[in-house]
């Protein structure tokens, strides 16, 4: 799933408390580099500031609530690609080593998005698909899912990256997606025109969302 989630302040608080950070080869976070090449870039640990702030962010989105409702979330690294930079297929930990916390989304936000190449691949049910996040945009996936970054061919690639557990499984997330979609749909209906038979849809619509939410949640 993709949505905005940063906006042009958020952005712009990121780069702030980035601005004389040091980063480190991203080779020395994956195991499978000592095996073949799998990946080239640079990371660098979130500080606890930009930490706490991108996680306000996160714990308080609605989108992410209705339909991931998130227990715990792990602001883990930032990243950047340079020109020739990439990470092959691999898959995410399922535990945070450290906490204990169990891994059951992983999620990546975009810091920019001037550059060229750096797509974000997805190797899902469907096959494997290929975004380029704008400014500001999460992408949402299950844990398990294999996943890769296109090498980057100019400008520098600048993401967040993080996962967070939930007790909501990646088919009732798909269903609560579809739900939040019924909803929205709802609210504009009843924005265009308020009859009784839009409101009493909207009412009933956020009751069902509630209810399996909070259900699917323990």
């Amino acid at each position: 799933m993709i949505f905005q989630l940063l906006t042009d302040e958020d952005i712009a608080f990121c780069k702030k408390e980035l601005n004389a950070v040091s980063y480190a080869d991203g080779k020395q976070t994956q195991n499978i580099s000592k095996l073949y090449s799998i990946k080239e870039n640079k990371e660098t640990p979130i500080e606890t500031v930009l930490g706490k702030y991108v996680s306000g962010v996160f714990l308080s989105n609605t989108t992410l609530n209705n339909i991931y409702n998130p227990s715990m979330v792990n602001m883990q690294i930032v990243n950047k690609y340079g020109p020739g930079d990439f990470y092959d297929f691999h898959v995410d930990p399922f535990e945070n080593s450290i906490t204990g916390m169990a891994n059951s989304f992983g999620f990546s936000i975009a810091l920019n998005d001037n550059y060229e190449g750096g797509e974000f691949v997805i190797d899902g049910d469907g096959g494997r698909v290929a975004r380029k996040l704008q400014t500001g945009q999460i992408i949402v996936f299950p844990v398990m899912y294999p996943h890769a970054v296109q090498e980057v061919t100019k400008g520098t690639r600048q993401n967040i990256i993080g996962w967070f557990s939930s007790n909501i499984s990646f088919e009732q997330a798909y269903m609560l997606k579809h739900l939040n979609d019924v909803v929205q749909i709802s609210r504009g209906l009843v924005t265009d025109n308020s009859s009784p038979s839009n409101k009493d849809l909207l009412i009933k619509s956020v009751l069902l969302q509630k209810y399996i939410r909070r259900e699917w949640s323990k």
